[in-house]
């Protein structure tokens, strides 16, 4: 039988596309005709709306057929659904006031799940659960207040609105900053060069912090001047540590870029017509009776760096070099 995950999916994803190629195709006839009424305009939102949240979705599947955090996958999923929603609502019901709230909500769900997204590789991995906890919390926070700003405050002129905003920001960024470092640079020669990385940004996102609480007592711009030389250091060190864990993963290729390597494939009997079949990962059909079929295979992940080891070829992981 097929499963209803990926029956929805593809319904979903028929969905778009045909929502997408309904909307480009007015979008083009207006353009050229050059009629730009109220309900052409609408359309036209309606497209660019369309195409974000698709390609959110899109990788969101991606990460999801990888094995990559599925449950905060499938948390992003329904988020950015119901965003889409609130942003057509707003769009062809409401005021442009409306859809101005609708673009903040969706630019701060945007940032805190990318955020959140580095926590989810962190649990993955199983390294420091209490700073992936912390940063989860943080983001949740954040996005929370964002929301709460923009859909419900009465009043936003606030001095302490806007800096309670801010502070979470901060301390959201440097927490995922801090759990991208520990997972996309493991290998051991580079631990100094880790460390100092996550110093600077620890560093940038107090001064920030201490910036943000205190104004009166910051002497000139002579804060302002060593929170640039922090971030100066924090980003040259953090491209540093991965371009470097990069080139020394590089000799080892990855699943299915060797010369002649081929996806695996899984044999099976389809259940409604016992036609033996031979099919690929992910979703298929049977060329015999037309059933679709999902085919997963459980998860190998790297303990150390959470990379999914399922089409390696070796004992060694192809991105952070550990033994497996």
């Amino acid at each position: 039988m097929p499963r209803p995950a990926g029956t929805f999916r593809r319904l979903l994803l028929l969905a778009m596309l045909a929502s997408v190629t309904v909307c480009a195709v007015v979008a083009v006839v207006t353009f050229l005709s050059g009629s730009f009424t109220p309900g052409s305009v609408r359309i036209m939102l309606t497209l660019g709306t369309l195409a974000m949240h698709c390609g959110v979705a899109l990788s969101l599947f991606t990460a999801i057929d990888k094995g990559l955090h599925e449950t905060l996958a499938n948390i992003g999923l329904a988020a950015f659904g119901g965003n889409l929603a609130v942003c057509l609502a707003a769009i062809w019901f409401m005021q442009n006031e409306w859809g101005l709230r609708a673009l903040g909500g969706t630019l701060a769900l945007s940032a805190y799940y990318s955020f959140a997204a580095a926590h989810g590789k962190l649990i993955q991995a199983r390294v420091a659960p209490g700073l992936a906890a912390a940063g989860l919390a943080a983001c949740l926070a954040g996005y929370g207040s964002a929301l709460y700003v923009v859909w419900f405050a009465t009043d936003r002129s606030g001095e302490w609105t806007w800096k309670s905003l801010w502070l979470l920001l901060v301390a959201s960024f440097t927490l995922a900053h801090v759990a991208l470092l520990l997972t996309s640079v493991t290998a051991p020669s580079l631990s100094l060069l880790r460390l100092g990385a996550v110093l600077a940004a620890v560093g940038m996102g107090g001064l920030l912090t201490y910036i943000t609480l205190w104004p009166d007592s910051v002497a000139e711009d002579s804060l302002f001047r060593l929170l640039g030389a922090t971030g100066v250091v924090d980003a040259a060190m953090t491209l540093a540590a991965m371009i470097t864990q990069r080139l020394r993963a590089g000799e080892a290729p990855r699943p299915g870029e060797a010369e002649g390597a081929a996806a695996p494939r899984v044999s099976l009997t389809c259940p409604r017509c016992a036609k033996a079949l031979r099919l690929d990962l992910g979703q298929s059909r049977c060329d015999g009776c037309g059933l679709d079929i999902e085919i997963r295979l459980p998860n190998l992940l790297c303990k150390s760096c959470g990379y999914r080891l399922l089409e390696v070829a070796g004992r060694q992981c192809p991105e952070c070099g550990a033994p497996f």
